[in-house]
């Protein structure tokens, strides 16, 4: 992937210096690569996810990253009384 981004750089630099035919495929990428580093980003980023376990599957719905610990404990407690379901609170380890 590093030499892939190396090469790309290299022919972008290249054309902007020299001139010539810009592909398509250099377009998009010079167009898509910066949100694609984005999501990347986005991805793996910690944030606080309530994990909802049934029988058949478990999900993971992720909070804003800008959620606080406090946010997350009072909507875990708002929860536990509207759905009258035990909740655990993992947030201590």
């Amino acid at each position: 992937m590093i030499l892939t981004a190396a090469a790309f750089a290299w022919s972008i630099a290249h054309w902007a210096l020299h001139g010539g035919v810009i592909h398509s495929v250099q377009f998009l990428l010079l167009l898509l690569g910066p949100l694609g580093a984005w999501l990347i980003y986005a991805a793996f980023r910690k944030r606080f996810y309530v994990l909802v376990e049934t029988q058949d599957e478990s999900r993971k719905l992720a909070f804003a990253a800008t959620a606080s610990r406090t946010e997350v404990e009072a909507f875990a407690e708002r929860l536990g009384r509207v759905v009258s379901c035990p909740i655990r609170n993992a947030l201590d380890g």
